[in-house]
């Protein structure tokens, strides 16, 4: 079943996390760190956060944001105290790089695409879930939910090597945008530029 996360999905929400975005600075701090994050992006206004769930566990989860920059500065404002005491576990390059910015209440590629405020964070599915069509029913579900809170544009960041999410976004309509460098990991943008006028959500 496709839903609304909620509080009560969060464990094992971070653990998938964990698992299957390895390479995320959040990953990088720690399941505990996801879970704080996470419950603090579910009670942001700006934030969008669904789960496919069987029953018995999660299956995949996407997590979304109408203004990503607004919601990391309401983070900062508003859930300091809950993130603050994970700032130990900031030891790599990649989650110092992340927790300098949290800190100042920046987003995390603030130099990247600052014209599209709405953006697509974070989808993964389960290792078994793998080929099948999961993931993007998981994006179309976000796109309705994004287009239906009024966003016409909407980014996305995947590394640059990442071929099958490239593939699927691709497929989806997404342009691809320009690759960078952030915290020693290339990555590429993404836009959707008009879901008033996607096929896929009529």
């Amino acid at each position: 079943m496709l839903r609304p996360m909620t509080q009560g999905d969060l464990p094992s929400v971070a653990k998938l996390f964990c698992e299957r975005l390895p390479a995320s600075p959040l990953s990088q701090m720690g399941a505990a760190f996801v879970h704080d994050f996470l419950a603090g992006f579910i009670a942001c206004p700006l934030g969008l956060a669904d789960v496919e769930h069987d029953g018995q566990r999660v299956l995949g989860f996407a997590i979304a944001s109408t203004d990503s920059a607004a919601s990391f500065a309401w983070l900062r404002a508003n859930r300091w105290a809950e993130l603050e005491k994970h700032r130990a576990a900031a030891v790599t390059d990649r989650a110092r790089g992340f927790w300098q910015l949290l800190e100042s209440g920046a987003h995390y590629h603030p130099q990247q695409l600052p014209e599209v405020a709405a953006e697509l964070l974070f989808v993964a599915v389960h290792w078994d879930k793998e080929g099948t069509r999961l993931a993007a029913g998981l994006v179309r579900r976000m796109l309705v939910e994004l287009r239906d809170a009024g966003v016409v544009q909407v980014k996305v960041f995947i590394g640059l090597h990442n071929s099958p999410p490239q593939n699927m976004l691709w497929a989806l309509g997404f342009e691809r945008r320009e690759a960078f460098v952030q915290d020693g990991r290339e990555l590429v943008g993404y836009v959707y530029y008009n879901l008033a006028q996607a096929p896929f959500l009529a």
